[in-house]
């Protein structure tokens, strides 16, 4: 962090990947236990525009979303890697703000792939005819969330027992034609089916 801080002083140029790389690092600090009692400092300085809820959360993740901040402050978007480490870690802290920012973000990637589906759509339109529906198609499918990002969302729910919102997450992969090819992925789909860990 003391050298982003530096990269950033002298106007050095740091990627989204910088960015992520020092997320995924605090985010996989964070017990996979809800934190009680722990002390509110944060190894990272804590943007004044987080709300209450996000500082009362362990200090790690508020690192995490300082980052983020920072990162879209330059113009930088989080990407897949990003998304999917928030989620897992939110998910982990087994809190209902945990579980509500993990809602919050997952939807927030998929406006974000849905939106860029659209433009992939739109910047195909001026190709063949023959080529629109194979580029419509694949500008469809990139609408719907990864593999790994399912996994992540259903993963977190089971572990917590919550075979409701699971249930939710396996309809909503239907609903948008999504086709389970991990086995991984596979075996978490039969077991929010089936209802039982």
């Amino acid at each position: 962090v003391q050298l982003l801080d530096e990269m950033e002083a002298k106007r050095i140029p740091a990627t989204e990947v910088i960015y992520t790389s020092l997320i995924q690092g605090f985010l996989s600090a964070i017990p996979s236990t809800p934190l009680a009692g722990a002390p509110p400092a944060s190894p990272v300085a804590v943007a004044s525009s987080l709300d209450a809820a996000s500082r009362a959360q362990h200090p790690y993740m508020v690192a995490a979303l300082t980052l983020k901040q920072r990162m879209e402050k330059r113009g930088l978007r989080l990407n897949r890697v990003g998304y999917n480490a928030f989620l897992s870690a939110a998910l982990a802290l087994q809190s209902d703000w945990g579980t509500e920012f993990a809602l919050r973000l997952f939807a927030t990637m998929q406006r974000e792939r849905a939106a860029l589906a659209k433009a992939a759509s739109l910047s195909s339109s001026s190709s063949s005819s023959e080529d629109d529906d194979d580029s419509a198609a694949a500008a469809s499918s990139r609408g719907s969330a990864p593999s790994d990002t399912w996994y992540v969302l259903l993963d977190g729910f089971v572990r917590m027992g919550d075979f409701g919102r699971a249930d939710a997450v396996v309809q909503e992969m239907q609903r948008q034609g999504f086709e389970v090819r991990n086995r991984g992925l596979q075996r978490l789909v039969s077991q929010v089916v089936r209802g039982r860990p």
